[in-house]
């Protein structure tokens, strides 16, 4: 096996890189050694760290931010764009134990499976997602829709098992913390793994990554009632639920090229055989770190003016 020497840094705090699955997937196929002096550096939105490695670094986030050019060498996250160093991973396709194989030629499921399903379920902790709550509460109108987290928890416990809660469910609010294209996360993956119906807002386009039909898609109604009368009609018509629950995740039943880990492999390849001179040794973060001076100093001087 070839030998890699790698880091991870700029991750959240509770990041174990041996639980990661890059990690494991790099593993695989790769001898690694890691190493706080390393070749190749793997960094995220979390921090300012990376900036201080004089090695290779990708660009590795699930997050929605975008890619800064001038500071890294490659980049592996859910936005779409044409370039070379670019790899186009969104989290969902990172989420370590829901493979996507699994979702493949699935067995059909029957009415009997709604026999004793709850109608919603909503796990949310982040309290800034406007959307999302907006869209909790107007569904609610309806009928309860069950919250099993810390935001706008109405059970009395928090759930502390995902998995085993949502399956009890019809439809989970699956909105992502914020839109933006190609920004598509484990809130839609899950459910798919556990035969229920995710109400889904983030990306315009995600219809690049799944079968629309298996969904309920905001980005296809013109407003949120029109889509919470969609909800209504499948709630209470078990032949139209149950056909969109055994629709394919996938478009025609085969995975997406964001779900392919040859290609994966080989954009490794490529990141571990470069022999152009790292970012960082160039002249690029110097005008990238003038980017940042000149945005921050913008900011303060917005501060001050609205405070005068």
């Amino acid at each position: 096996m070839t030998k890699i020497k790698i880091f991870f840094d700029d991750f959240w705090p509770e990041f174990d890189y041996k639980n990661d699955w890059i990690y494991q997937f790099l593993s695989k196929t790769y001898d690694i050694e890691i190493n706080p002096s390393p070749d190749f550096l793997f960094y995220s939105s979390f921090g300012k760290n990376h900036l201080k490695y004089k090695c290779y670094k990708v660009f590795y986030c699930g997050e929605n931010v975008r890619p800064n050019y001038l500071d890294c060498d490659f980049s592996i996250c859910f936005d779409f764009n044409n370039r070379e160093n670019h790899f186009r991973l969104p989290l969902y396709a990172s989420s370590v134990g829901f493979e996507p194989e699994y979702l493949l030629n699935k067995p059909k499921l029957n009415k009997e499976l709604l026999k004793d399903k709850k109608f919603c379920c909503f796990l949310a902790s982040n309290e800034r997602a406007k959307e999302r709550i907006e869209f909790f509460k107007k569904l609610s109108q309806y009928k309860q829709v069950d919250s099993g987290g810390i935001v706008h928890n109405n059970l009395g416990f928090r759930v502390s098992d995902k998995m085993k809660f949502i399956k009890d469910y019809k439809f989970i609010v699956a909105f992502e913390n914020s839109s933006y294209p190609g920004y598509i996360t484990e809130k839609i993956w899950h459910p798919f793994f556990v035969d229920i119906v995710p109400i889904y807002w983030g990306s315009p386009n995600v219809q690049e990554d799944f079968n629309t039909a298996r969904f309920v898609n905001y980005h296809e109604f013109s407003s949120l009632d029109n889509m919470i009368n969609k909800i209504i009609e499948l709630d209470n018509d078990d032949e139209q639920y149950i056909k969109m629950v055994n629709e394919p995740v996938f478009i025609n039943d085969k995975l997406n090229a964001y779900c392919d880990r040859e290609e994966l492999k080989r954009f490794f390849v490529k990141i571990f055989s470069t022999k152009a001179l790292p970012v960082s040794q160039t002249w690029w973060p110097y005008l990238s770190f003038f980017i940042r001076k000149s945005k921050n100093a913008k900011i303060k001087l917005i501060k001050l003016l609205k405070n005068e």
